[in-house]
């Protein structure tokens, strides 16, 4: 029969691979081996050093002096210590953006006076004459010298009640300054005398006399009794 057929050829092909026919193997794929190379590392890149800053030249100290011209005495005048020696110290004024006004060169020791200034407002510069005009350093004000007060009392008499009669008169006032005694507290100053009538003494009292926060004079005076 067709089927016995077959069957009988299956077991002939099973038999044959049983008795040692050899079959040939697949060969499997061989992997290269890569070599990996590593990335090359970037070179830090150098930190720049800043430059050193030059450091700036202070400004020399000042000290002013009064104007006294309004009284027949010195004018004012600026000294300067702590520049550079040789350095020219040039004082521009009175007023802001002012002429010329003078000048002086600081000596060895980095000193100098510049003399001959009137009340106002200066500025100045100070550079090496090789440097000449150089640009505006500072600034700095001449104030004019205070009048010394003369105060003169008059006694008071007794028994002529709590007030007295008695007075105090000041002259060499600054008219616009405020006058402030213990007994009277702060008077305007409208005249360059005044006078203060009613005083009783014996009695001391303090005074001042002031331009807003600053004081012009100070001091003390007494009303005595008159005697007898």
């Amino acid at each position: 029969m067709k089927l016995t057929t077959v069957i009988g050829t299956a077991i002939a092909i099973v038999g044959l691979a049983a008795c040692g026919s050899t079959v040939t193997p697949t060969a499997r794929p061989t992997m290269a081996t890569v070599a990996l190379t590593p990335a090359p590392t970037a070179a830090p890149t150098p930190t720049a050093t800043p430059a050193p800053s030059a450091t700036p030249t202070p400004p020399p100290v000042l000290t002013e002096t009064c104007d006294g011209s309004a009284k027949a005495e010195s004018a004012g005048s600026v000294s300067f210590t702590d520049d550079t020696p040789g350095f020219d110290f040039v004082a521009y004024g009175p007023g802001l953006q002012g002429g010329w006004a003078g000048a002086a060169t600081s000596d060895a020791k980095g000193d100098g006076t510049v003399s001959g200034l009137v009340t106002g407002d200066y500025e100045f510069n100070n550079f090496a004459p090789a440097d000449s005009p150089g640009t505006l350093t500072g600034s700095f004000t001449i104030v004019a010298c205070p009048t010394p007060l003369t105060i003169t009392t008059t006694c008071s008499s007794h028994n002529v009640g709590p007030s007295g009669n008695g007075s105090v008169t000041f002259s060499g006032l600054t008219v616009g300054d405020d006058l402030n005694i213990a007994f009277t507290g702060a008077v305007p100053i409208t005249s360059s005398t005044e006078m203060f009538p009613g005083q009783a003494g014996p009695q001391t009292e303090t005074y001042a006399e002031t331009n807003g926060d600053i004081t012009v004079a100070s001091g003390t005076f007494t009303v005595a009794a008159c005697p007898g």
